[in-house]
């Protein structure tokens, strides 16, 4: 683990997104180094970090998703943060071993490519056009209060990425609270 990752998946589960995009250098300094590591307990870190990691996962062999990594990692935390927190040791467990814990981690892939396909329809929907006018997918995701923008184009009836999310959460939830 580099302390870099660590960083960014502190820094996007719990600031802005736009942030990380920005660089990692920033992170360690004032304000945000006493901001990410203000916590004595290494499961508040290790779940961000296996959550970036699950996310990175899933961004492979798809380019565009590379660009709204860290608000899907935010938006996925946002939701699913404080019910990996409490059973961290299990998450933490069945992210290191992943083939053994399929039941566990393939409802979390499944919320996770959700938000990924919900992030490139918002991007879409805002990108201000298409042809050359529009923002490209890069410069897009760079912009500062995306995460809140995503939550609420989220809420709009027309998400059709909703259910699958709401379906692989409750399994992932479910398989948590199953055999601690």
């Amino acid at each position: 683990m580099k302390k870099e990752e660590l960083a960014q998946a502190v820094a996007a589960s719990k600031l802005d997104p736009a942030l990380v995009r920005r660089g990692k250098e920033a992170l360690f300094e004032e304000p945000y180094y006493s901001i990410l590591f203000d916590s004595g307990d290494a499961h508040y870190y290790l779940t961000r970090y296996w959550l970036m990691r699950s996310v990175t996962y899933n961004a492979r062999g798809y380019p565009e998703r590379a660009y709204p990594k860290w608000v899907v990692l935010h938006f996925v935390w946002s939701r699913l943060g404080r019910e990996i927190e409490r059973r961290a040791i299990r998450f933490e467990k069945a992210c290191e071993r992943p083939n053994a814990h399929v039941d566990l981690l393939r409802p979390l892939d499944q919320a996770i490519n959700a938000a990924f396909n919900a992030s490139l329809g918002f991007y879409r929907a805002n990108r201000g056009g298409s042809g050359p006018r529009a923002l490209d997918v890069s410069t897009f995701f760079q912009r500062r209060d995306l995460h809140r923008q995503f939550a609420k184009f989220w809420e709009q009836p027309g998400n059709r990425h909703k259910g699958a999310f709401t379906r692989g959460s409750e399994r992932f939830i479910r398989a948590m609270a199953a055999n601690p």
